[in-house]
């Protein structure tokens, strides 16, 4: 029922395309509604279309560039990005993407800046502290990066991957006192109503694991024990949990 509404939708939008030819927001509304029915083909020849029309069309170019990106075609994805910032030198999204692109590609010091202008641009953006911290942590910057992580929590409280990559970072850097208070939040942020771990939610048992970690390297006995007791019955199938478990019982 639901692929034949979307086909109506696409029909229609279709027709306006027809009846507007020239009008690059009606192509742009068209490429959106078949990217969304998995069309990414038609998607992309409708962007370029709207593009043609308008060549500054901002929705159209940051929507294709976001397309390439996600079927991995980068140069492609990197030339429209790079563009949408000499246009348009306050869009956030641009930077964001433009910063992921550059990190990918291995250079992470204008990864690192491109991220810094996306966090100017707009002080309270959650994903341009997050992204601004990965770069800084790939680059061995780990304090910085935790600075960025904080800040990216403090937006979005609930960001449980900024709590995770804090949490690493906190490790990578030996403070393992913080590094378990923030795996116990992602366990909590995590966690199910019943209490078992999500299914297959990788995050939820790598924090288990390294919260354990770090008490045993804390050499806090009573707490790891008694974590270790409730994390197994929490996640049975955590291998490294049990592990360790069996290490520390001999």
């Amino acid at each position: 029922m639901q692929n034949i509404a979307e086909d109506e939708v696409i029909k229609n939008l279709k027709a306006v395309v027809l009846k507007e030819p020239k009008n690059a927001d009606s192509h742009c509304k068209l490429a959106i509604a078949l990217a969304e029915r998995g069309d990414i083909a038609s998607a992309i020849d409708s962007y370029r279309t709207a593009i043609q029309i308008e060549p500054n069309h901002l929705a159209a170019s940051s929507n294709l560039g976001s397309i390439y990106r996600s079927i991995g075609n980068f140069e492609q994805a990197f030339t429209i990005f790079k563009n949408i910032v000499d246009i348009f030198p306050n869009d956030i999204s641009a930077y964001i993407n433009l910063g992921a692109l550059y990190k990918q590609d291995g250079n992470l010091s204008k990864a690192e800046r491109t991220f810094q202008k996306a966090v100017t641009l707009l002080p309270l953006n959650s994903e341009a502290y997050f992204n601004l911290g990965n770069a800084l942590r790939y680059e061995g910057d780990v304090n910085i990066s935790i600075e960025c992580y904080e800040k990216a929590i403090k937006i979005k409280p609930n960001l449980v991957v900024a709590h995770y990559y804090l949490a690493n970072a906190l490790k990578d850097g030996q403070r393992l006192k913080e590094a378990i208070i923030s795996y116990s939040q992602v366990i909590n942020l995590l966690r199910s109503p019943l209490g078992h771990p999500p299914s297959g939610e990788q995050m939820f048992r790598m924090s288990v694991a390294h919260k354990a970690e770090c008490l045993y390297e804390i050499d806090d006995k009573d707490r790891l024990k008694s974590f270790l007791k409730e994390a197994t019955a929490l996640d049975e199938a955590n291998i490294r949990l049990a592990s360790l478990s069996a290490f520390i019982s001999n």
